[in-house]
Formats: C-alpha cells, structure tokens, sequence
C-alpha cells in the first residue's frame, strides 16, 4: 500500500533529482525545465514531421544536422557530465527547431543520473510508449535505453513517418508497425530487399543506407547489442 507520505518522499526525490541535473549540465542545444523556451521557435520536430503539411519541406536540407545535434547532446550527457544523465525520453516531442532549425532538447521529468561506473539501474519505469527500450518495461535502465529511444527518432526522420501506430490506420507500414521492433522489421525488409527509396524523404541524402544501417543497430533488443552514444556520433560523422 503507498501512503501520503511514500508519495512525498517520492516527489521530493524527484525534485531533488532535477536540480541535480540542471546544475549539472552545461551545453548549448539542452534545456533544462519545462518552462524554457527556444529563440525564434519552430515548435517540436514531431510538429514538423507529422503536422508540418508542405513547410516541412524546409526541414529536408537539415536532417543530417538535426540527427548530429541530438545525438551529441545524447553524447555529452552520458560521457561527459558529472554523472552519466539518461534522458529516458528521447522522442520528436521532446526536441525543438530555433529559428535556423536547429535541434533542443529538453531535458527534464523522467531524466536521471546515475554514477559513472554504473552500467544500469533497477527504478520504476519512465518513457513514452513507442519509443521506450525493451527492458524499460522492467524496470532496468541505462545510456542504452536512450540509445534505443534515439534510434527510433532517427528512423521516422528518415521515413517521415511514426513508428508506432496503435490503430494502423493506413497503409502497410501503419498497419504492421504496432511496435518498433516491427517498424524496425519492416525497415530493415526494405534495405534487404533494395527497396529503401520506397519509404525515405529525401533520397538525394548522402550516405542515406548507411544512415539506416546507424537507426537498425541501434534499435536492437538486447542492450548490450546497441552501440554507445559517442559510436553513433562517430558513426554518423564517419
């Protein structure tokens, strides 16, 4: 049975949580709390994406540098903070375009540190469904679990498309995609099969298989199997 005063324990831990992390971070493309705001805001990229109709047109030429900024925040956060800081929410929503289109994230509310010779941590589970790791669902979580998460982000950037549909309302990728391992199935299919112009946005975007091939080890089942931040950023500069 949870008491009053369970819960305020826990939300004090939870404050306490946030002013660790907005203390301990320093980086330009991150905000911190959920009242910041963007100079000269383009609203979120799951705006753009999604609900953007014909202007979204303008956020082809940026793709490869939105997909860089977040995955060096992501970078930065695991390896180069204090404490390594999972975001644990990594998703369209949560990344803003300024006035130039480039990528902020907010990092705040389901965020944690844990320490640095930590490789995981057993808590209660945080994320948005579609977009959470496997083993978030159990509770176990690391830099991995935002690995994961940023993976599928890179994938419906790549096919301007969600991977998660929970009605399938149309067409095939809809209707097959329930979860991202199916998305990541139906994706990994196309480039098997020499189909991936069929579902791409840009298709003049260089190195655009590869950048596939980034998104498709990322998104693997296993934790252990994913690469770290700093070799996704490598691998996407490479």
């Amino acid at each position: 049975m949870i008491t009053t005063s369970d819960k305020l324990v826990g939300e004090e831990e939870d404050v306490l949580r946030e002013v660790f992390i907005i203390t301990s971070v320093h980086y330009h493309s991150l905000m911190c709390n959920s009242s910041a705001t963007v100079s000269g805001a383009n609203e979120s990229l799951d705006r753009w994406l999604f609900f953007g109709g014909e202007e979204r047109r303008r956020l082809l030429s940026c793709l490869a540098r939105c997909r860089a900024d977040v995955a060096r925040v992501l970078a930065y956060l695991h390896h180069e903070c204090r404490e390594q800081i999972l975001d644990l929410d990594v998703k369209p929503t949560n990344i803003l375009l300024d006035g130039g289109l480039r990528s902020h994230m907010s990092v705040f509310g389901t965020s944690m540190a844990i320490a640095k010779e930590q490789n995981s941590v057993i808590t209660r589970g945080r994320g948005t469904r579609g977009y959470m790791a496997p083993e978030l669902w159990v509770g176990s979580m690391s830099t991995k679990s935002d690995v994961y998460s940023y993976s599928v982000t890179l994938l419906e950037l790549i096919a301007e498309r969600r991977s998660f549909e929970p009605t399938g309302t149309n067409g095939t990728l809809s209707s097959s995609s329930k979860t991202p391992h199916s998305f990541r199935r139906f994706m990994l299919k196309k480039v098997t099969q020499g189909e991936l112009m069929e579902v791409v946005v840009d298709a003049a975007t260089p190195d655009l298989g590869a950048v596939v091939k980034v998104g498709l080890c990322c998104v693997r089942h296993m934790r252990d199997e994913r690469p770290s931040m700093l070799t996704v950023v490598e691998m996407l500069e490479g």
